[in-house]
């Protein structure tokens, strides 16, 4: 009993010390009230910060301290990098110039470092390090009413305003006039990133992306932003062969969220506006998603005045793409340009005004646009047939079947020995792997009817200058031992009518999309109304050129051609569906949402 009332009275000491050693723990924890140091000196020692100068604030505050700066202090020459360890508030107004070589500011902290109302301007890279040239930040940092202006970095350099792989929220902050030679003139980030009610203006990035912002990896998520009049040098691209993405904004790799943003005045080379995506391998996926937003009268000398996307995924909902340019000479879209992408439009957003042409969809790419959309002038989910049109010009096709060269078509495939009969089944043959000469054997012989003809009449081209092409794209549904084929009237002669020709043929096909009878739709894919389950199907290109062989309009800068859909069967070939859904439905048929291949031209 007495060693159970002594371990009885030892556990109720110890206790009752233990609850006293927190308590007093407790007390020793609390945090002290916060230092305020207040900035005196305009000058700067980096290896002997005097009392007084914003350096020693820096370099002797503790978390959670404030910084300040005396009414007489207005400009600060730094002649060395202010780095930052500790979580404090800095309050301006306040400018920081960089007399010397290097950054402005660099923090290192991971808890929240907030800046108010601080000018950040003269950062530079003249060693040529390939560092950022303004405000740096690995760590997390708020800046609030801050304008980031006049920072240069080298030719490798990285960020010429900003650079960031932490985590970065920017409120109210203009980033403007600053450059480098590596991506993001005005702000590069791989890491997270929040900008609202910022302005990006006038930055410039030398022969990489972004000329305003690079989001490379990174998350960028931004509201009530504009990014305007931001700029890639295009001399650049001759001399360091260098991809230059994104005037306005470059995504590469990453994620970007833009709502109730301004893209406008942007000058690049490819992507004037946004560019989304990677062009090098391996192809990462970019996302991009755009909400209640303007992209509007930026230009690219090759590729989406206003959005081009290059692996990647794009949304844009309730917004406008609007009067952007590319170069007419490449004739690909001013306004959305799609390789190895899927974009999806909604909710009444518009893509008009934009030169040459709305949205181009290139290799493996696709768009959707629902019912309330307006693309060009035309409404729902159709996209251009036709590339190389003149804005506004929205041809139509007109029905020829009962036409004299249509009718003679039509008969010629009837004869065996006819020449048009010989190229088709030339074709099938190519395409089904060979005819025996054995009727036994297997595919021997062939049926071959007329589908349908139509012309496109007077159609004028974005290039008038006489060297313009009309690009035609076709698609086609079929059962096993079925093709389909595009047969083209050539020009007879100076004299010919339209319909006086010389005769049909099937030119090259650029082929863009295959898929075999039998063989399942890849992921993502939306096939045409009239594709039945387990059809094969096709899309491919043919080309017009402005006074080619095909064109029945010899005046410069307007085409005219014609068009026989011949159905060719192997008579060996089983039952099934004609490939298309009704009838009189034409195989030749637009295919918005299928992803598409098509060889890129060489640049120049």
């Amino acid at each position: 009993m007495k060693y159970t009332r002594l371990f009885g009275f030892y556990l109720c000491c110890t206790l009752a010390l233990s609850f006293v050693g927190a308590a007093s723990a407790g007390e020793r924890s609390t945090p002290a009230a916060p230092t305020v140091w207040t900035v005196t000196l305009d000058t700067d020692s980096p290896s002997n910060p005097e009392e007084g100068s914003f350096r020693h604030a820096i370099q002797n505050a503790n978390d959670n301290d404030i910084i300040r700066f005396s009414d007489g202090i207005g400009t600060i020459n730094l002649t060395a990098t202010l780095v930052v360890y500790t979580r404090l508030i800095i309050e301006g107004p306040a400018s920081l110039v960089q007399t010397g070589i290097g950054a402005l500011l660099a923090n290192h902290s991971t808890s929240r470092t907030h800046i108010n109302g601080v000018t950040f301007s003269g950062g530079n890279d003249n060693l040529l390090h390939g560092n950022p040239s303004g405000v740096i930040n690995f760590g997390h940092m708020l800046l609030t009413d801050c304008t980031i202006e006049g920072n240069r970095g080298s030719a490798y350099g990285k960020g010429g305003g900003v650079y960031n792989t932490g985590e970065l929220e920017m409120v109210r902050c203009i980033v403007i006039n600053n450059a480098t030679g590596g991506s993001g003139g005005g702000v590069f980030s791989s890491g997270s990133l929040s900008m609202t009610d910022c302005e990006v203006e006038g930055n410039s990035s030398w022969y990489q992306a972004g000329g305003g912002i690079a989001n490379v990896e990174g998350h960028l998520t931004m509201l009530r932003c504009t990014v305007r009049n931001n700029s890639i040098k295009e001399w650049a691209n001759f001399l360091y062969e260098e991809p230059l993405y994104g005037a306005g904004i470059a995504n590469i790799g990453g994620a970007v969220f833009l709502n109730e943003c301004t893209v406008s005045g942007n000058r690049g080379y490819i992507g004037g506006g946004i560019y989304n995506g990677r062009d090098t391998e391996p192809r990462e996926e970019s996302l991009l998603r755009i909400r209640n937003s303007t992209i509007s009268s930026n230009y690219s000398v090759w590729d989406g005045g206003g959005i081009t996307s290059n692996s990647g995924e794009v949304m844009i909902d309730h917004s406008t793409i609007s009067d952007n340019v590319v170069d007419v000479n490449t004739s690909n879209a001013g306004g959305i340009y799609l390789e190895n992408s899927t974009a999806i439009l909604t909710n009444r957003t518009i893509v008009t005004g934009n030169i040459p042409s709305q949205i181009y969809t290139y290799s493996f790419s696709s768009y959707t646009a629902d019912e309330t959309c307006i693309i060009g002038d035309t409404a729902g989910t159709a996209s251009l047939a036709l590339a190389g049109v003149a804005e506004g010009a929205s041809p139509s096709p007109r029905g020829i079947t009962d036409e004299a060269d249509a009718k003679s078509v039509e008969n010629d495939l009837r004869n065996s020995g006819s020449a048009i009969f010989r190229s088709v089944k030339a074709h099938l043959s190519a395409d089904l792997g060979g005819f025996s000469g054995d009727v036994s054997a297997g595919l021997s012989n062939m049926n071959a009817t007329l589908y349908n003809a139509f012309a496109y009449e007077d159609v004028p081209l974005s290039n008038a200058s006489g060297e313009g092409e009309l690009v035609i794209e076709f698609t086609a549904s079929w059962p096993e031992n079925v093709r389909y084929y595009a047969a083209f009237a050539e020009y007879e002669s100076e004299t010919a009518g339209a319909q006086s020709v010389k005769g049909y043929v099937i030119p090259d096909r650029g082929v863009q999309f295959e898929l075999q009878p039998g063989q399942p739709l890849p992921d993502g894919v939306t096939p045409p109304d009239f594709y039945e389950n387990g059809e094969g199907l096709m899309t491919w290109r043919n080309v017009i050129a402005d006074n080619g062989p095909f064109d029945h309009n010899r005046e410069t800068g307007v085409v005219t051609f014609r068009v026989a859909s011949v159905r060719a069967e192997a008579q060996t070939a089983p039952t099934g569906g004609s490939g298309c859904s009704a009838v009189g439905a034409s195989p030749f048929a637009l295919l918005p949402a299928l992803p598409l291949v098509f060889l890129r031209k060489k640049r120049s």
